[in-house]
């Protein structure tokens, strides 16, 4: 946190859209990114980082690159990280609309303190979600995740090459009993399911 607190002021301090220090710059940002100035005060803190919609709106409204702001990443680095982010992004874009087509209201989260990507709403029901993106390589599937804030399913949104036309399709897995680190999921492609050792990680189903 303490480097991104530094790359932060350092960006404010370069510029010329953003106040001086001292004279309004955590409100300016707040008001501009619609965020908590109380929320904008801990990133200066260096108590917590903006979540990912929240890091790029600030990259934007800073005129830096996103990577470099959020991971302090250098020009290789940013490369492989938007090679990541943009296979997440489409995980999660493809989790949306499977909720929507199963009849959720759905919106992205904002909330820089949410670890969810999605909250879906139906039939009086809100489920939040964190995805997480992986694909079907071999068989074998690697999912890193991070331990799941209370309240959110976290779900594994695994791509994978369609036989008919070589279209893109995605399986929606309930990860809850997933560990906090790098985890590997087999595929057992006679009953189509997802397990680790003894555990069988069951389709989504909310």
């Amino acid at each position: 946190m303490e480097h991104f607190k530094n790359r932060l002021q350092e960006s404010c301090n370069a510029c010329i859209d953003i106040p001086d220090y001292g004279h309004g710059r955590q409100v300016y940002i707040s008001k501009a990114l619609h965020i908590s100035q109380e929320g904008v005060r801990k990133w200066f803190a260096g108590d917590c980082k903006p979540r990912t919609g929240a890091m790029k709106k600030l990259a934007e409204l800073l005129k830096v690159d996103y990577a470099w702001l959020s991971l302090g990443s250098s020009l290789l680095e940013t490369e492989k990280f938007r090679a990541v982010a943009k296979q997440q992004d489409a995980g999660v874009y493809a989790l949306t609309s499977y909720l929507l087509m199963a009849g959720y209201t759905v919106a992205f989260t904002e909330d820089p303190q949410d670890s969810s990507d999605i909250t879906a709403f139906a039939n009086g029901k809100l489920v939040k979600l964190a995805a997480k993106t992986a694909a079907s390589t071999a068989g074998k599937v690697v999912i890193k995740t991070t331990k799941p804030q209370a309240g959110v399913l976290t779900v594994g949104c695994i791509f994978k090459s369609s036989p008919e036309e070589s279209a893109i399709a995605y399986d929606f897995i309930d990860l809850t009993g997933l560990r906090d680190d790098a985890e590997s999921i087999t595929l057992k492609t006679k009953n189509n399911c997802y397990t680790n050792g003894k555990h069988v990680f069951h389709p989504l189903n909310i």
